[in-house]
């Protein structure tokens, strides 16, 4: 077993279904298997659903290259990754392009999948709103994510780990 300071965080399910607000949180597979969100970016339900990673997920290894609409091929993401979820009930999306990729000063990649907000949400999957703003020092967080590195694919599922927002800093690689 997992040994963790709060003793809520590891390995989460949504047997009761309170947390079905992080169906939202999946897990990408592209240039690298890492964990992605589906965010809202706007009221349109008929817009195209994207999706919050890391640069190193979607595009190789480059600390200077900047990739803009590239076309993703053979990328994926998949949703309601919990503990508990039926593989029938997971929710795997292609996706169309890489909106918008970076390794350089921030590890970020925004991806556009071949499906509408509102065709994910019909499948109880639905965005996550952007923060507006950075939580203030010492403002308790949890964070969620499906680890890979050194776990079996058959426990790669939705983790959550808490911590205390810190100060923020800047940091180049």
């Amino acid at each position: 077993p997992e040994d963790f300071i709060f003793p809520e965080d590891g390995i989460i399910n949504n047997q009761d279904g309170k947390l079905s607000a992080l169906k939202a949180v999946g897990q990408y597979n592209g240039e690298s298997t890492c964990t992605g969100v589906f965010v809202k970016i706007s009221d349109n339900l008929d817009a195209p659903a994207y999706v919050l990673t890391n640069g190193h997920c979607v595009q190789d290894w480059s600390s200077t290259d900047v990739n803009i609409n590239v076309t993703a091929t053979n990328h994926s993401i998949t949703f309601n990754v919990f503990e508990n979820t039926p593989s029938a009930e997971k929710v795997k999306v292609s996706v169309k392009q890489v909106s918008y990729s970076t390794m350089k000063g921030t590890d970020i990649g925004i991806v556009e999948l071949n499906a509408t907000v509102r065709e994910l949400m019909n499948k109880g999957i639905n965005p996550l709103p952007l923060a507006k703003q950075l939580p203030i020092t010492g403002t308790p967080i949890k964070v969620y994510g499906i680890p890979v590195n050194e776990i079996e694919p058959n426990q790669q599922f939705l983790r959550q780990s808490s911590c205390v927002q810190g100060k923020k800093t800047d940091l180049i690689e």
